[in-house]
């Protein structure tokens, strides 16, 4: 869009931004999040084993009907604020 508008300075500036997300995975993931999901989700490695293996019998529960969202925001709210 830049080169389209002939703004060299700010096609430059954009440049520069892509090599140092294309350099640093970690900023790539920060600006973008992650999409796993599940037991390998970032957010489980935090979790302690005891609190892992809750968090697998609520999933098994919400997949059979029951409403455990509210539980499983609770134990991975505890679990970040550690």
């Amino acid at each position: 869009m830049k080169r389209h508008e002939e703004d060299l300075i700010g096609e430059e500036e954009i440049y520069h931004m892509l090599l140092e997300i294309m350099r640093s995975p970690e900023l790539f993931r920060v600006l973008t999040g992650s999409a796993l999901k599940g037991s390998i989700e970032p957010s489980m490695d935090k979790l302690r084993e005891s609190d892992k293996q809750k968090l697998i019998n609520l999933n098994r529960l919400e997949q059979k009907g029951f409403d455990v969202g509210p539980l499983k925001e609770k134990l991975l709210r505890r679990a970040a604020a550690e």
